[in-house]
């Protein structure tokens, strides 16, 4: 699995009994390749989890031909890719299972909850019944342990609105990002990750990365904005392999991964932020672009100030 990626991701190896495998990403496209992958198989791979990144997808059909070849299934992890599609379909029906969320801040809220799209009959009738208490007809529980996984009336009722209204919010985040795509393309040392609009796409997030000419660090970049009530996030940073874990994980020596974590931020997105909003954003951020040496200046005299 990458180590550029969700911060507990690798719960789910451990969950299992398995031991995370982190490997390194493309540095173009934030995602784990086949390339990289196939560099940390060995007898003891079990499953490659590919996680698409937030913006695009990765190359589906190279990762399936190399678990095909290495005898090993592939998962994909879905979540941030409703509505994509890839060269060879639309996501969903890709691998051995793909795992979306309905969390309120995915494209299809539901709230909560989440669910597995799978090609493999076998897999989704053990899913069927996991999600209802381990039950195979009445009375008849054939898995100790199951859950009680199904959606509840109310979240399924707000899954089923918000599938209704998709279109209307693909149209409205891609006006978005249209905002953000002129008023950044104006900004030297910011650069904004571009959608591939070759194939349907969602442009639900907003992501950029810092270029070397920009005179402020990521994280100054996000603190600032976080103080002036905007909410950027740092992308994926620290990456898993550098975090304090409760279980095991293989160590592994990730450059690019380091190198990329500490360049990228996103933007604030989504239903509830206005072209308006955005344009703020772009304003504070071209003020910062054109007062970083004062503002470094400024924080560096406060700090000597304080000491």
């Amino acid at each position: 699995m990458p180590s550029l990626t969700y911060r507990r991701m690798a719960d789910i190896a451990a969950w299992v009994g398995l031991t995370p495998r982190f490997c390194e990403v493309d540095e173009d496209t934030l995602s784990l390749s086949a390339e990289t992958v196939n560099a940390c198989i060995n007898e003891n791979t079990a499953i490659i989890l590919a996680v698409h990144p937030i913006v695009n997808c990765c190359d589906v059909q190279q990762l399936i031909e190399l678990g095909r070849a290495k005898n090993i299934p592939v998962l994909f992890d879905s979540v941030e890719s409703v509505y994509e599609a890839v060269p060879t379909g639309k996501v969903g029906g890709i691998g051995e299972a793909e795992v979306f969320s309905m969390h309120a801040s995915k494209l299809l809220n539901g709230f909560e909850g989440g669910y597995v799209t799978t090609n493999n009959a076998e897999l989704a009738e053990k899913l069927s019944i996991l999600r209802t208490f381990g039950f195979k007809g009445q009375d008849n529980c054939v898995i100790d342990g199951a859950l009680n996984a199904k959606l509840n009336e109310i979240h399924a009722a707000m899954a089923l609105a918000n599938l209704d209204d998709i279109e209307r919010l693909v149209q409205d985040n891609k006006k978005r990002y249209q905002v953000y795509e002129k008023g950044l393309a104006e900004l030297k040392g910011l650069r904004l990750l571009d959608f591939n609009q070759a194939y349907p796409t969602s442009y639900k997030n907003i992501v950029a990365e810092v270029l070397g000419d920009w005179s402020l660090s990521r994280d100054l970049t996000v603190s600032i904005l976080n103080t002036e009530n905007i909410l950027a996030r740092a992308y994926y940073s620290p990456p898993l392999h550098k975090k304090k874990m409760a279980y095991s994980y293989i160590p592994a020596e990730l450059p690019v991964t380091e190198e990329l974590s500490e360049k990228f931020l996103l933007l604030p997105c989504g239903d509830l932020v206005t072209t308006e909003d955005i344009e703020e954003v772009i304003g504070l951020l071209r003020f910062i672009g054109q007062h970083g040496t004062e503002i470094l200046m400024h924080l560096d005299i406060l700090q000597k100030n304080n000491e």
